[in-house]
């Protein structure tokens, strides 16, 4: 969609509790929310009133290796009764957020964390009594969804959410993420109880404005961005920058990707935060080591995505990258190289000898490779890898080259997981609407790393750098020494009961809890994190010992705890408490240790509930939720339910007819036989013949016909 253009979709639907064929045209199209009318029924025009989106405003604050960062959406609300949206978007998978509010008209409503069910309940009992609310929930670690019900006609709504996140590094540089797409996400055959992702629509005139404050530790040499221009003005020191776009604002088809040069990047160091409200301290600990260690004999299996998402510039990125991987291997090694779609190609029988016959036949291989298998199955492929006979004296490393655009996350992480005593997993994302949080958790679950490359980004240095860290020793054994003593253990006072005893618990007597519980591996120019969460009456730490083990010996570095680095605040808390809540949704956290007891379901929800409403965090099992107090919009009535058309990623947008309108399937609220909406669009009428995603990538899924083309494979596109 041209910026300005105006047109009309006429696009045949069924919809509707009788099923009966109608007709929708949409006049003066722009991106926004729009609603079916309920009453409405019959093969007939219809114009659809709508919550356009006016723009979306970023402002953030980047201080040293973290960020807090508040997105304000603006719709205008141009129907004449009040309205319920349902609208979701991304946010960076590490994303604590903590902070949600609308302003609906001159009223700002503030939301408060709950139980997600108990928040769901009271935002659905206040739409029932005509008041205006809106809740806030995860659907997944990187996609969130709003709704806004009883939205009051002819008024301007404002949404903010803030959230805090840790800043990566890449290379040298300290990297900003703003996910501004979500792609159509493949659920396997047979794969149940996977949210399905956001609706999408081609293009928008609505754009970003960005405002970034950067203030780091040394000199910012420069300030860069593969995916959009930027400007950077120097601020009051050399520290500190001011951050915008060129065009002032851009079109919100790819990620924001931007990238901050400093003259000294890895500087080590310990900060201590406190928190004045609660009187608790948080530390964050981080280094970039510098380690040259001997290589090791590996045996490298490279999975490369080439489902009908990694069409254009993506499968000619991968071919790329896998070319620049082949070329550099070592001499003494064994490769393989599988392909996968809905099915899955194995180059070699077995991983084979790296020589020049071999390297000539692997070559000419990738040359040739297509997007041509289908939809995304990375799981089976995983299963494969897992039921291969190892090879003596060579440790396996898989890299997976994919854009991450599967719902059945959970399965390919403990997959992944359960592999990590015998392969470790390294993946390399690619495109501008990749999933960070498949690529990011099969990385952290197979004890290994990430890398992202960008459209029409150079991936050299990156694909180098990650062939690197896989041919050296692993460092996996790392531990902390916090610099906080333990409770002494209590005297036995009195003799044991036999109708009465309970083994006491040594993690009471800790006054130190870690983030994560069990530590990432260390990685020679790659920046290690850690947080700790301390006891109200812990003392203040004078340094921390950080310890892992190498072939050569143990590592070992202290860092003092400078008085500077001692300050007032809550971002350290929630990023080590959003960190700890990431350990318990991957069952990585203190109640899944070796050796301990399985914790229930149950028990994970209620430590996740636990830490959601302590430290404010949206979550899994926690959502905010708000509610107007003042009197009812209307009176209690069945309200109109909508969703809000999210961004298609630049790599979708050949694949959709101009100005089509894309669709998913939504089932947050609960059923109420009075409401008729796109939401409750059956999937295989939106979903028809005409929209199929074929085999080689043509059509689309979401697309309210267009395309052309029939989808072949098991699975289906959400």
């Amino acid at each position: 969609i041209k910026c300005g253009l105006k047109f009309q979709i006429l696009q045949d639907a069924r919809c509707g509790s009788n099923q009966s064929l109608f007709r929708m045209k949409i006049p003066n199209f722009h991106a926004g929310l729009y609603i079916v009318d309920p009453g409405f029924d019959g093969l007939v025009d219809h114009t659809f009133p709508s919550l356009p989106l006016q723009s979306v405003d970023v402002e953030a604050k980047l201080v040293d290796t973290a960020a807090e960062v508040t997105i304000t959406q603006t719709f205008v609300s141009q129907g004449a009764t009040p309205v319920e949206t349902i609208f979701a978007f991304p946010l960076d998978e590490g994303a604590a957020v903590c902070g949600f509010e609308a302003q609906v008209g001159t009223r700002t409503i503030v939301g408060l964390v709950k139980e997600k069910f108990e928040a769901e309940a009271e935002y659905h009992a206040a739409i029932r009594q005509g008041k205006t609310a809106s809740l806030l929930s995860e659907v997944k670690a990187d996609v969130f969804q709003l709704s806004l019900g009883n939205v009051p006609p002819q008024l301007t709504v404002r949404v903010r959410t803030t959230y805090v996140t840790e800043l990566k590094a890449e290379g040298d540089a300290t990297r900003f993420l703003l996910p501004t797409t979500v792609a159509p996400r493949y659920t396997p055959a047979g794969v149940s109880g996977v949210p399905s992702g956001p609706s999408a629509v081609a293009g928008g005139n609505w754009g970003l404005k960005l405002s970034l404050e950067v203030e780091m530790r040394s000199p910012i040499v420069s300030v860069t961005s593969p995916s959009h221009d930027v400007v950077s003005v120097t601020g009051d020191s050399s520290a500190t920058a001011t951050v915008t776009l060129s065009e002032g604002r851009a079109i919100l088809d790819k990620d924001l990707t931007i990238l901050i040069h400093t003259a000294d990047p890895h500087q080590p160091r310990v900060c201590v935060e406190e928190d004045g409200s609660t009187g608790g301290r948080a530390a964050m600990l981080t280094l970039c080591p510098n380690i040259e260690l001997d290589d090791a004999r590996c045996e490298i299996v490279f999975v490369v995505d080439r489902s009908g998402s990694m069409a254009g510039s993506q499968i000619a990125q991968a071919r790329s990258a896998l070319q620049l991987f082949l070329r550099s291997l070592p001499a003494d090694c064994y490769f393989n190289i599988i392909g996968f779609g809905s099915r899955h190609e194995t180059l070699f029988p077995r991983s084979t000898q790296y020589s020049p016959q071999t390297l000539n036949t692997a070559t000419q291989h990738v040359a040739h490779m297509q997007a041509n298998l289908g939809g995304t199955e990375l799981l089976r492929p995983l299963q494969t890898i897992a039921s291969m006979r190892s090879i003596p004296g060579y440790s396996r490393q898989v890299f997976v080259l994919t854009d991450g655009q599967v719902s059945n996350t959970e399965q390919v992480f403990a997959q992944v997981k359960s592999m990590s005593s015998t392969a470790r997993v390294f993946s390399l994302g690619i495109g501008g609407g990749v999933s960070h949080h498949l690529v990011e958790g099969m990385a952290r679950a197979g004890r290994g790393n990430a890398q992202f490359v960008a459209a029409d980004e150079r991936l050299e240095t990156k694909v180098i750098r990650q062939l690197k860290d896989a041919l050296q020793p692993a460092l996996v054994d790392v531990s902390i020494d916090w610099g906080v003593p333990p409770l002494p253990a209590p005297a036995a006072s009195a003799p044991k009961s036999l109708l009465g005893y309970r083994k006491p618990d040594p993690r009471s007597l800790l006054r130190v809890t870690q983030a994560p519980h069990t530590l990432p591996p260390v990685f020679s120019g790659t920046r290690f994190t850690a947080f700790a969460l301390l006891a109200p009456d812990a003392p203040l730490p004078r340094e921390v010992t950080v310890t892992a083990q190498s072939p050569d010996g143990p590592l070992v570095v202290t860092l003092p705890v400078e008085a500077a680095e001692v300050y007032h605040g809550d971002v350290v808390h929630r990023l080590a408490a959003r960190t700890l809540i990431r350990d318990l949704e991957e069952g990585a956290s203190h109640l899944h240790r070796a050796g301990a007891r399985m914790p229930t379901d149950s028990e994970v929800k209620a430590e996740v509930v636990r830490l959601g409403v302590a430290f404010n965090l949206a979550s899994k099992h926690t959502s905010f939720v708000a509610v107007d107090p003042a009197a009812p919009v209307a009176p209690p009535r069945p309200v109109y339910h909508i969703l809000r058309p999210q961004s298609a990623p630049a790599q979708c947008r050949s694949r959709f007819a101009p100005g089509a309108l894309a669709v998913s399937q939504c089932s947050s609220s609960p059923p109420m036989t009075s409401r008729r909406s796109l939401a409750s669009v059956p999937a295989a009428a939106c979903f028809g013949a005409g929209g199929a995603r074929d085999s080689r990538g043509g059509g689309n899924p979401f697309l309210l016909g267009g395309g052309g083309g029939s989808y072949s494979g098991g699975g289906s596109y959400n």
